[in-house]
This record gives C-alpha cells, structure tokens and sequence, in this order.
C-alpha cells in the first residue's frame, strides 16, 4: 500500500485558520509531525497529540472539490473555513466591516476585534508586533481583512487548493498605490502576512526578523498589494473592472461574471464602458481637495 500524506484539520474547527494551515505544513516538510492509528496528529519532538486531526491528502483534495463544486452551484457562496457562514445573509449588528451587512459572509463576533482601535490581533494573528499601526494604514488593512471574512463575493476567487484561502482578486491599482501611501511609514517584520511569521504552538505569529518601514519592505503598491497576502491580491490591468473595497464592487463583480459566463452582450459592454467612466470620475473627485469655503461679508 502506497504511503499516504496527510493533512491536518483543527479539533475545534474542522475548517482551519492559513496560518494554523501554514504551521501545519511546515510541520510536517520538517518531519516533525506524524499520525497515529486514531487519525490524529502529534508533534514529533514533544510526543504529545496536536489539537488537530488528520486526514489523507486526496480527501482533503476530493473535499476541496466538492466544496468548489457546492459554490459553483449558487452565487454568492461564502468560502470555506475561518468562520465563514455557508451562504451569506444580513447582518444588523456588525461591529465593523457594516459594507457588508446587508449581505455578509461573517458574523458579528468575527468583527468585534476589528472594531478595535487599534487593533491588536484578530484571531491568532498580532497585527501589532511592530508596535501600532497608525489609523489610515489600519483602515486599509480592515478594508482587506473585512473583505475576506464578510464580502459574499469572495468564493469567486476561492483557491484551487485551499478551501479557505483566495487567489488573484483583481484590485484596482489607484487602491494598491493609496494603501502603500497610508502604510509607508508603519513597520512591519514580514512581507508575506500569511507564511513569513514564526507560528508558536498557539498558533500565534512572531517576527523571525527586525521591523523595518514598509517602504523598505515593498517597492510600490504594486508589490505591496502582491506579496502581503501571498498570492490572494493581484493588481488589475483594467482601471474599472477592478476592486477598491467599496459599495462599486458589486457591479464589478456581475460584469466580471458576463465575461467569464460569455454571456456579456454588446448592451452589457455599453453598461460596462459607462460604469467605467462613472467609477472613474468617482475615483477623481475623491483625489480632489476639498474647498475649504470662503466667507463673504
């Protein structure tokens, strides 16, 4: 019989967290982590049983799949795992992430630690290991992490692979370059948030390297929007059928099913073109100075 790999599933949550995921797999490349007869994992070194269990490659394959499948079958599917809901529905009293409420892939608890100001961690994950962020780098990043928890769209770019991860959202460029701007001057340890930490037995993060700017960590927005979240993020070459993490993304979202289906007529081409003009005259007038007002007498 053919040796199986494994794959491991938290005890308390069979869908589990990318970074517990990440700790999981280096575990096992480093040969430290192996299965017992009851389908259970334990850590080499300590011979004591993980707080997960342990299942075939190809199950966790032929899971995926049927997962995938279940998505394709209706729109607007949550993922996978890290305390998304099966399908979304309103939610009246989101701490944060209230794009979302009325249709959300999160409950309300999941958004109680972003509420925070500053937030210190969500879940296991610190996002203070560098010392705080500052409020407009901050309000970018619950941009990003509101939309992985709560969006109902995100199954559209659910990962091949990882029943709880994504692959290639295709945001817009102007976004990526304001974010880099907002953050800049913030510190960080890490340039990839979901596999550069050292992960401890909690399932907590850690820098493995000293803080630097994040100016000095990532080139440009571009590279920042690309490498934070691994593969989940890429930078659209169109200025309009791109997201930005606002109420226009859901008309995104049904143009960019059109193109996928085939169904995109030469009418919904036109709607395209006119949205495009209209999100980017949005994006202009945000760019604009506001006037301050003159007092007349």
């Amino acid at each position: 019989m053919p040796k199986l790999s494994y794959y491991a599933f938290a005890a308390t949550d069979p869908e589990i967290s990318l970074l517990a995921l990440q700790r999981v797999r280096e575990l096992f490349l480093a040969n430290k982590l192996w299965v017992t007869a009851d389908g259970q994992c334990i850590y080499r070194e300590r011979k004591e049983r993980a707080a997960a269990f342990c299942v075939p490659a190809y199950l966790r394959d032929e899971r995926s799949k049927r997962g995938l499948l279940k998505r394709q079958r209706g729109k607007r599917q949550c993922l996978e795992g890290a305390a998304h809901k099966h399908r979304p529905s309103q939610e009246n009293n989101l701490h944060e992430c209230t794009l979302y409420s009325k249709s959300s892939c999160c409950s309300e608890d999941i958004t109680k630690e972003l509420a925070d100001s500053p937030v210190i961690k969500v879940n296991t994950t610190y996002w203070n290991r560098c010392g705080n962020n500052s409020k407009l780098c901050q309000s970018y990043l619950k941009k990003i992490e509101c939309f992985y928890r709560c969006s109902p769209y995100i199954a559209h770019w659910a990962h091949p692979n990882y029943a709880a991860a994504i692959v290639s959202v295709p945001m817009c460029q102007n976004f990526c370059d304001d974010w880099y701007e907002a953050c800049k001057n913030d510190f960080t340890c890490v340039s990839n948030w979901l596999t550069d930490w050292a992960i401890d037995e909690k399932g907590e993060n850690h820098c493995k390297n000293v803080c630097i700017p994040y100016h000095e960590m990532y080139g440009n927005g571009t590279d920042m929007c690309e490498s934070m979240w691994g593969d989940s993020l890429k930078v659209s070459d169109s200025p309009c059928l791109c997201l930005q993490m606002d109420e226009m993304d859901s008309k995104v979202v049904k143009l960019l099913e059109e193109r996928t289906t085939g169904n995109s007529s030469s009418s919904s081409r036109s709607d395209e073109e006119q949205f495009c003009r209209l999100k980017l005259d949005k994006i202009k007038k945000l760019k604009e100075p506001k006037d301050e007002g003159v007092e007349t007498f």
